[in-house]
């Protein structure tokens, strides 16, 4: 019996990039917590400045860690252009698609817009995006029912777009950069650009 869609190797890929991001949030938050000076004589201290400072930059205590931005690498936010305001409690996926593996897409953010229409955390703030082709997917129709719940005589029918999905690529040239993908939306069109 078949379990998995993709090849071993595939799930494998997948799997060792959920450790990687799981690892490296660990390590971070550990040297981020570290209150006490490392001893230098400890072989576990010295070793645990040395991953640090292979990481970055320093902390209060001056012990070396990774530089943090504030938001995800990629970013978005969803205007509903109908009602005219932000649009809150929109679904959205994040996926990747390295350009070695061109038909192989890996689920590697899931985010819901905020009362101001924002997601900032689809990746860690710590994230470097890989070059390749993202998507995003915007779950539209279910916040077009959750406006239908709120105000029945305004959106008297479905979206006819049920979900929006973005494609974009990064090069490997761009990875350092921040991307922020806004959508402005309403039930029988849409747009999106670059923004910053």
């Amino acid at each position: 019996m078949e379990l998995y869609v993709n090849t071993a190797d595939i799930e494998l890929r997948h799997a060792a990039f959920e450790q990687q991001k799981i690892t490296e949030k660990r390590l971070k938050d550990t040297f981020a917590r570290q209150e006490a000076p490392l001893d230098s004589n400890s072989v576990v201290d010295r070793r645990a400045a040395n991953l640090a400072s292979q990481l970055g930059s320093t902390n209060k205590t001056g012990q070396s860690v990774s530089k943090q931005r504030k938001t995800s690498p990629i970013t978005t936010h969803v205007l509903d252009t109908c009602n005219g305001r932000p649009a809150s409690g929109v679904s959205i996926d994040l996926d990747y698609c390295p350009s070695s593996s061109p038909h192989t897409w890996i689920p590697i953010g899931r985010g819901k817009t905020n009362s101001d229409g924002r997601v900032a955390d689809l990746l860690p703030s710590d994230a470097s995006p890989q070059p390749g082709w993202y998507c995003l997917t915007f779950h539209v129709g279910e916040y077009v029912e959750q406006c239908r719940i709120e105000n029945p005589t305004f959106f008297r029918d479905a979206s006819f777009y049920p979900f929006v999905k973005i494609h974009f690529s990064i090069r490997q040239d761009q990875v350092n950069q921040h991307f922020h993908v806004p959508l402005t939306w309403n039930p029988f069109g849409y747009s999106t650009y670059r923004g910053s």
